[in-house]
Parts: C-alpha cells; structure tokens; sequence
C-alpha cells in the first residue's frame, strides 16, 4: 500500500498498537479440561481454489472448542486486540448456551500461550484463521456450509479475510471497521495517517464475500464510527442485515439486550439447528502441543502460575471465601449444580426450539484499556487536526487505537 521505507518502517509500530496483547497469560493449559486444542499452522493450505500459500512450519497454536451436544452450527470467534481465550471466556460460554452452537475460539500470535516466534500481525493474525478454518472442516469434519465466522472489533479483520475466500454458513460482526488507515485518520488526522501502512482491508474484502452477513454496531460509537458499519453494509454483495442501537458506544455491551443480538443471530441464521452427529470427534494429538514451542510455552505457564497464586494470596487476606483453580477441577468452594450450568443450558437450548428466550446476559465486559477510557478521545485536539499532540498522548499511554477487552 505505498512505496519508500517511511511506510514500511511503521509496521511494527501499527502492529504494536493494533495489537495490544495482555502482558501475563489470563488462562494456563489446564484452564480448559478437554477444550484447549492445539491447532497446526501446516493447516494453513488451500481453501480456497489454491490461492492460498502452504506453510511447512511444525509449529501450532491453541484454540478453545466449546461443543454443543448435537448443535448444527460451529462459530469459528476471532476475539477483540485485548482479550485471549481466558478474557473472552465468559462471552463464548454466552453464546454456545444461548445460541445451542459449537464455538472454536482461536488465539493470536503473541497471546495467551500462543508462543509464536513473531508477534501478532494482520498477516500472522490472518494465517491462524484459515488454519482454524482448514483445521474445522478437515479434522473436526464440519463443512463449510455449517460455519460461521464471528468477528469482534479487530477481529472482523481475520474474519472478514476468510469469508472473503470461502462461501460459509455466515459471517457476524461485531463493531467492524473500513480499514486501519480511516480509524487512524479519524483519531491522529490526515496527514500523518498518511504514514501508517494499511493492515486490514476490510472495505475492500467486504466486496467479496458471498455469505449471509448481520453487522451489530452502536450508533454512539465514537471509537469506530457507526458510520463504518453502514459503509460496509452497503458494499455486500450479498443476503445481509445491520443492527444498530441507538445509545450504544464502543464501550457498551451490545449482548445485555437480547433485541440487539441474540434475538437477531437467531432468526438470521435460524438457530439453534440440529444435527445427526452427536458432538464432534477430536483426534487424541490435537491436545497436545507441538514440539519445538514447549520451552517458550512451559515458561508463560510458570509466570502465569506465579501471578495467579499471588492474586490468591491477596484475595485470601481480603476475603475468607477464595477460588483458586486447580489443575483436577473447578475453583475449590464452587458447588457442583454450578460445573455444567453452561452445557445444560446448552442441551437444553438445543432442545427446546428457537423461541426459548435467553435467561442470562452475555457475559462481554465493556471494552477497556483504551483512549477514551483514558481520556484520549474526549480532547479537542482530535477534532482540530492536531494529530501530533494526539500521537504523542498515545506514546505516552502506550495503549492501542482499538485496545478492547471484554
């Protein structure tokens, strides 16, 4: 997207914003008991028409595989920039109960336990996502014509690139964008967004894809513009649908209220289905992580172990009543009704037809850890043009442009 050394030489500096990963792992490889997957990156091959590149690299990443029973559909989830598959855990739990569907939740590169030898990429970001993809369909054995792709703020990015290559079941998202460039121009100003290489594309790929596609986006969104959301709507060349809600902003959690989401993934995509299989089978290696990325990934879970016992340790001084996970089972002191609350309301669901209202709210926290959450956004700068005094106050804070968790 541009030519000289002064827009390639910023990529690692956009990289650093667009992805923001969490300092310290929010989950350990036992976290989640015969969930937590490691998928090859040698499934990055061809879904498309040979148009994608193969990869030799021995190397694999983890993903979280929630199943539902006997569900139809299988939601592949590309999380916000903030998040990794501990963070989001209580969002995708939500949707499996809610929406009677199987949820693949794929990490980044730099994340969680992903210990990629780079760091997170929209060209690395994009590879996990054709693997995870390749990897449903070809080992999980679930057709293209039974996934969905679900993108959440920078993970309509993968999400977007993949549908644009392959026809699927649908595409959601969630707080979409135009492309990186337009949200830094919007927040630093014109001129310098001109020095920033482009990352993500979605305003171009959007045109490409094939698959039924909702859109869920706050018209208070000062982040990225709801505007965004209806540019993209307009380019699809193909059966779509745009929720908006009025009061929401990029901070508000668009799954509180079933009308805003789930009433509508239902009925967009008739959910929940059934299918004649029960469950999904997994082969015996995809729990075990590969080879030459033990030591890198036997240190973060020695960090992780060290920071979760100190956060113990001060919650005991706080409070009597403390879970502290275990490597055999659930948090000590959690009652046993609770261990399988979410599968049962996902049989149940499954069973119970399409008109079952959800009983409990998604569980996405607010995004947080951004600009505006720091006061970034609220500064008159922004809207004069002064782009410099708005990049400096980045600098500063060391944040993301679209730092979001939840």
């Amino acid at each position: 997207m541009g030519c000289g050394t002064s827009r390639g030489a910023d990529v690692g500096f956009v990289n650093k914003l667009l992805f923001p990963a969490p300092e310290a792992s929010s989950y350990a490889s036992w976290s989640f008991k015969g969930e937590l997957l490691w998928v090859p990156l040698a499934q990055y091959r061809s879904l498309g028409e040979g148009s994608l590149h193969s990869t030799a690299d021995d190397y694999a990443f983890p993903c979280r595989l929630l199943q539902c029973g006997s569900a139809e559909y299988l939601i592949v989830f590309f999380h916000k920039n903030a998040d990794d598959l501990g963070s989001c855990k209580p969002f995708v739990e939500k949707l499996r109960s809610c929406l009677g569907v199987h949820v693949l939740v794929v990490e980044y590169p730099g994340y969680g336990l992903c210990s990629s030898s780079s760091n997170a990429s929209a060209q690395q970001v994009n590879k996990h996502a054709f693997a995870a993809v390749e990897f449903a369909q070809t080992v999980l054995g679930v057709p293209l014509r039974r996934i969905i792709i679900f993108g959440s703020c920078i993970g309509t990015g993968p999400a977007i690139a993949v549908a644009a290559e392959v026809e699927v079941a649908g595409l959601v998202l969630i707080s979409p964008f135009l492309s990186v460039v337009q949200i830094f121009r919007l927040h630093i100003g014109s001129v310098l967004s001109k020095l920033i290489s482009e990352q993500f594309q979605n305003d171009v790929l959007i045109k490409s894809v094939r698959s039924p596609t909702l859109i869920c986006h706050g018209k208070m969104d000062k982040l990225v513009p709801f505007i965004h959301a209806e540019q993209l709507y307009k380019s699809l060349p193909c059966k779509a649908k745009l929720v908006d809600s009025e009061d929401a902003n990029h901070h508000t959690n668009l799954m509180q209220d079933e009308r805003q989401f789930v009433a509508p993934m239902r009925d967009f995509f008739n959910l929940p289905g059934s299918s004649l299989t029960d469950g999904l089978r997994v082969p015996a290696w995809a729990f075990q992580r590969r080879r030459h990325s033990d030591r890198v990934l036997l240190a973060k879970e020695a960090a992780q172990l060290d920071r979760m016992e100190a956060s113990n340790s001060l919650e005991q001084l706080a409070s009597p009543k403390v879970e502290v996970c275990t490597a055999n089972g659930p948090p000590s002191g959690t009652r046993a009704s609770d261990e399988v609350s979410d599968a049962d309301a996902c049989s149940l669901k499954a069973n119970s037809g399409i008109g079952t209202p959800c009983s409990q709210r998604l569980g996405e926290t607010p995004c947080g850890g951004d600009m505006a959450q720091r006061g970034l956004l609220s500064q008159p700068e922004l809207g004069c043009g002064h782009g410099l005094e708005a990049l400096l106050k980045i600098l500063r804070h060391g944040c993301g442009l679209l730092s979001c968790r939840g």
